[in-house]
């Protein structure tokens, strides 16, 4: 053999050798492993050791370069390209099937306060209305009797109120009375005129009575004295008169002390009065409240209530900013008390209430006031709406097993409506290898990739 001849052998050698030592390699290291992604997903975790070589792939070495060759229908599927692949995070999102709902806080229900006959829906369907604007006329005999009950229980109350100020009046007046029968201090002042007598009542005239004698006792006390000394009066009158003082003295005291104690009670008793008839008219005021969807009372609204024509209707007030958004009633039909006559809901913010099922249980860690994204069904060109999450029920439903979620969300454009089903999206931050798309490419409805 020559040298040409030996070279060759060697080179022939040296290839096989290297093709011998890389296939076993290239058996080994490149394998298929199967995984169904869903459409588009990416990730994935390491294949256990059990992988094998998917059927149909085939090892070559081409001018010293390992290839796998796939089969043609596989090669045509996708076109693949080499990526690195890392231990990557993102969010897993998980969705919770919702509807949209009205808000409690922010809906009101007009009920009927009484049978009512529906006269006329103020504000047509559709249409917003302010707190405390017309909102539906209705009529029954019933708001004229409340309403001169009403007229009546006013006048009591103010008879009371007078009667408390009065007898309060009376107490200042009794009381300075006092102090000026007492300026002197046990001494009686020597002109009547100088005490007040004026506006005490029975409760002064007490006081004013004993006062008038004590006032006479004093001056006959004087004159006695005074005519002692000529020997005119005997001992024996002077010592009468001064006992008369002494008398006239403790019957001032104990009226002025009888008369501070019932003008007391007297004060007491119109306290009660009073607080009896304010009391009264609370409640027609609270039962008319009902009948004009009044809050708060305005004895203006109240006053306004007769008809010109028809004293038997009223009209009730908006409870609230809103739209109108259902009637139950057509004008001239007749309600029972407490039917439903109309909706008014304010619907720039509305609630999202989702069922958080078994296998989301692990979201329980969400908390009230956690941020939270949802999406409109039949909307989706809205995009994820931010939401808030308000509460998360404490009881499991015993039909679905599941346990109930509420979140909020603004709607002050006003494009969402009650009923719309939704998605609630909660995102959860996970770890993992993350593969381009781009290097998968699927097989009889799944998804593959390539380990080399």
């Amino acid at each position: 053999m020559g040298p040409m001849e030996s070279g060759m052998t060697q080179r022939v050698t040296w290839v096989s050798r290297l093709v011998w030592l890389l296939l076993p390699l290239a058996v080994g290291g490149g394998y298929w492993w199967g995984r169904g992604f869903g459409s588009g997903a990416t990730e994935t975790t390491q294949p256990g050791p059990e992988t094998t070589k998917a059927e149909g792939i085939t090892t070559r070495v081409t001018n010293g370069t390992l290839q796998i060759v796939l089969p043609s229908h596989l090669a045509r599927s996708k076109s693949l390209a080499r990526a690195q692949v890392n231990d990557s995070d993102w969010n897993d999102d998980r969705t919770i099937p919702a509807k949209l709902e009205l808000d409690p806080g922010r809906h009101y229900a007009v009920p009927a306060p009484a049978d009512v006959i529906v006269e006329e829906l103020l504000v047509p369907l559709g249409e917003r209305v302010l707190q405390g604007n017309p909102l539906v006329e209705m009529s029954t005999s019933q708001i004229t009797t409340l309403r001169g009950g009403w007229q009546r229980q006013q006048l009591l109350t103010q008879k009371a109120k007078r009667a408390l100020d009065w007898h309060q009046e009376i107490k200042r007046r009794i009381d300075h009375l006092i102090t000026q029968i007492h300026s002197g201090g046990e001494k009686v002042p020597d002109q009547w005129e100088e005490v007040d007598t004026s506006q005490t009542g029975e409760f002064g005239a007490k006081i004013v009575s004993a006062y008038a004698k004590l006032w006479s006792a004093t001056q006959l006390s004087r004159i006695s004295q005074r005519a002692s000394s000529s020997g005119v009066v005997a001992e024996r009158s002077i010592v009468e008169r001064q006992t008369e003082l002494e008398s006239a003295k403790a019957a001032l005291q104990g009226a002025i002390e009888q008369s501070r104690f019932e003008v007391h009670q007297a004060i007491l008793e119109a306290e009660s009065d009073l607080a009896a008839a304010e009391g009264a008219l609370q409640s027609i005021q609270s039962d008319m409240r009902r009948y004009l969807g009044l809050r708060e009372w305005d004895d203006t609204v109240a006053n306004d209530i007769p008809h010109p024509e028809h004293p038997d209707r009223f009209v009730y007030l908006s409870p609230c900013d809103g739209i109108v958004l259902e009637r139950y009633f057509a004008s001239g039909e007749r309600a029972s008390a407490g039917e439903l006559i109309v909706l008014v809901a304010d619907t720039s913010l509305l609630w999202l209430v989702g069922d958080l099922r078994l296998q989301d249980w692990d979201l329980l860690s969400v908390q009230t006031g956690d941020p939270i994204e949802a999406e409109i069904v039949g909307l989706e060109s809205l995009g994820r709406i931010p939401a808030k999450i308000e509460m998360m029920g404490g009881v499991v439903q015993s039909n679905s097993g599941s346990i109930r979620l509420t979140a909020s969300l603004e709607n002050s454009k006003g494009l969402l409506r009650p009923g719309m089903n939704a998605k609630l999206i909660v995102s959860r931050p996970k770890q993992g290898l993350r593969i381009p798309e781009s290097a998968v490419f699927s097989n009889d409805g799944r998804d593959y990739f390539l380990r080399v």
